[in-house]
C-alpha cells in the first residue's frame, strides 16, 4: 500500500460510513476488521468513469462522446482496482482519525486477495493489522530533587591517564634486554592439541605486548625474560587435553617515547607536565 494510505490530502466523504470491528491485541498492536458498504464503491466508480470518459478514445466516437456503458466495459477492471485502493486508504484515514490513533508505518491488509471474485452487490471486507505509538503517562516529576554526583579525581588517577596516553603514543625500538611487562614481542607461534594444529592457533610475525593478558597466563610467564632469537615450547592444560605452544621470538622492541615527540619527552617527566 502506497504512502497515500496515510497522506491523502484530497477531501473525501463516504456515501455510507464503513464499519470497524476494533480488536486491541496488546503491546500497541491492533487488528481491525473493516466492512465498506457497496454504496461507496458504486459512487466512486461512477465519478471515476465520468473522469475517464472525458478523455477516453473509443472507436466510432469522438473523444469524450462515447457512452458510459462502453467506457465501463473497457475500463471496468482498472476502475475497480483504483476504487478499491482508494476506499481502503480512506477507511484507514477515517479509522485513525475517529479513534485518535497514531500508527507506526503502514498497516498490513488481509482479505483483498480474492476481491476480484467479489460480487457487485457485496460489500468490501478486509482487515487492518498495525501498531501504534505507545501512550506514555508522565508521573509526578516537578519538584523532584536530584543529587548531583561528585567525581573526585586524585593524583593516582591523573598519573594512570597520563601513562596510558604515553603508551598509546609510544614507539617500539629493538633492545637486547630481557622481555618484561609493556615490551612488545614479535614472534611466530604454532599451537597444537594432541599433536594436531587447531584453527586460529598459529601466526607469524605476531606482535604481542607483555601484560596485555590476551594469552593464557602460562604463555605470558613463558615469554617473560625472552630475548630475540629465543625458542621454546610451553604446555598448557586446555579442555582436559595437553596442548603445546611452540614459539620463536624474532624481535624484541621495548616501548620508548622519543625526545620531542608528542607532549612528553620521556616517561620520567610525565608528572611535571608537557615539555616546552
Amino acid at each position: 500500500m502506497s504512502e497515500e494510505i496515510l497522506n491523502d490530502e484530497d477531501e473525501f466523504s463516504f456515501a455510507e460510513a464503513p464499519v470497524f470491528d476494533i480488536d486491541y491485541k496488546g503491546d500497541c498492536a491492533y487488528e481491525v476488521k473493516v466492512t465498506v458498504p457497496v454504496a461507496n464503491e458504486v459512487e466512486q466508480s461512477k465519478e471515476m468513469l465520468q473522469e475517464i470518459k472525458q478523455d477516453a478514445e473509443i472507436p466510432g466516437f469522438r473523444r469524450g462522446k462515447a457512452p458510459v456503458k462502453l467506457v465501463e466495459r473497457k475500463f471496468s477492471k482498472a476502475v475497480k482496482k483504483e476504487v478499491v485502493g482508494k476506499l481502503v486508504s480512506e477507511s484507514f484515514q477515517k479509522l485513525v482519525t475517529d479513534e485518535d490513533l497514531k500508527p507506526i508505518g503502514y498497516p498490513d491488509i488481509d482479505g483483498l486477495d480474492d476481491d476480484a471474485d467479489r460480487k457487485a452487490d457485496e460489500p468490501m471486507n478486509f482487515t487492518f493489522k498495525f501498531e501504534v505509538q505507545p501512550r506514555v503517562e508522565l508521573g509526578k516529576y516537578r519538584g523532584l530533587k536530584i543529587e548531583r554526583p561528585v567525581v573526585k579525581i586524585d593524583e593516582e588517577d591523573i598519573m594512570e591517564a597520563v601513562d596510558n596516553t604515553l603508551k598509546q603514543h609510544a614507539n617500539y625500538v629493538e633492545t637486547d634486554d630481557d622481555a618484561e611487562e609493556n615490551d612488545q614481542v614479535i614472534m611466530d607461534f604454532k599451537g597444537t592439541v594432541d599433536g594436531e594444529e587447531f584453527s586460529g592457533g598459529s601466526a607469524e610475525n605476531y606482535p604481542y605486548v607483555l601484560g596485555s593478558n590476551r594469552f593464557f597466563p602460562e604463555f605470558e610467564e613463558a615469554l617473560a625474560g625472552s630475548k630475540a632469537g629465543h625458542e621454546q615450547i610451553t604446555r598448557h592444560l586446555l579442555n582436559k587435553s595437553v596442548s603445546s605452544l611452540d614459539y620463536h621470538v624474532s624481535q624484541l622492541p621495548a616501548a620508548d617515547l622519543p625526545v620531542g615527540h608528542g607532549c612528553y619527552s620521556t616517561f620520567n617527566n610525565r608528572k611535571n607536565g608537557p615539555t616546552k
